[in-house]
């Protein structure tokens, strides 16, 4: 058996909406404005480290906050 994890990130989207669409949780789905590049690789390296510190049964925990929408939002 798998153990996916389905992370969406949507550049200058409703994200949420769309990862829904998909099948993705709404934690599991994160918006981000296009020119704040360096911002979402930052969020984003942030739960690569999570991931990478989980146990195979834990990595469905990984999911994006309110902090990590925040740090996403226009400047």
């Amino acid at each position: 058996m798998y153990n996916w994890v389905f992370l969406y990130l949507g550049a200058n989207q409703d994200a949420i909406r769309v990862a829904q669409s998909y099948g993705i949780a709404p934690d599991k789905a994160v918006a981000y404005e296009a020119r704040l590049a360096r911002s979402t690789g930052d969020v984003l390296a942030e739960k690569m480290k999570m991931m990478a510190q989980y146990e195979a049964h834990r990595m469905q925990d990984v999911a994006f906050d309110e902090e990590d929408r925040k740090k996403l939002k226009k400047k």
